[in-house]
């Protein structure tokens, strides 16, 4: 009988952990999201489009950081190697994501059918102007995730999330800016942004695994 991946547990742990706090920040969503669809106002989508692609992230994050440090040194006693418990972390990040983009996209579809005029352009062009927002909580967690991770951040969550949220949305607002200076395409700017922090954050889990292996407990 094969073993199975301890991944899956990890998850329904990241579940429990965080679970609560995304889940009102989702119900939050789905109520202003409804709201919006039947008032018909297009300014609606950049407000839901801030509170789900930053909020929903955001909360898992601080979800898992206020239950990791109680449960940490007791699920390293039982068959779980270190790089999964980091593994975990990264994915419930990519989860919940998608769960933002999964109701954003919903909520252009059921908008597209029920009022004709609420987006001015296409729809490629509707979600291209929101990539630069889902860049956000990857560069978050990617500078979160490998502070966290070593002797520096270890028991410092709370503080390490503040600085690195705070880096992170300064990060987010120059990189725009500076494109327009230069003169970069006003849709290249974000899907290239995105990108670059998706390679990141890709990156930045092998050195929080790295960093994660180095502590001494």
């Amino acid at each position: 009988m094969k073993n199975r991946s301890p991944i899956k547990g990890l998850l329904v742990y990241s579940y429990y952990a965080s679970g609560p706090v995304v889940g009102a920040n989702f119900l939050v969503c789905l109520i202003v999201a409804i709201s919006f669809l039947f008032a018909g106002v297009n300014w609606g989508f950049q407000i839901l489009v801030f509170m789900a692609g930053i909020n929903l992230p955001m909360s898992a994050m601080i979800g898992m950081a206020s239950k990791e440090g109680k449960w940490e040194r007791y699920q390293l006693t039982m068959p779980i190697k270190r790089g999964q418990l980091i593994a975990m972390q990264y994915l419930t990040m990519l989860i919940v994501t998608a769960l933002a983009v999964v109701l954003l996209a919903t909520f252009v579809g059921a908008s597209s059918i029920l009022h004709d005029d609420m987006f001015y352009g296409s729809l490629i062009d509707t979600f291209l102007g929101t990539a630069h927002t889902f860049s956000l909580p990857l560069l978050m967690a990617g500078l979160v995730f490998p502070l966290a991770s070593s002797k520096i951040g270890k028991d410092r969550e709370t503080m390490v999330m503040l600085v690195c949220m705070t880096a992170a949305m300064a990060i987010h607002v120059a990189v725009p800016m500076i494109g327009y200076r230069i003169g970069l395409s006003v849709d290249i700017i974000p899907t290239a942004f995105l990108a670059i922090t998706a390679a990141y954050f890709i990156v930045s889990y092998f050195i929080s695994k790295s960093l994660y292996n180095k502590l001494d407990f």
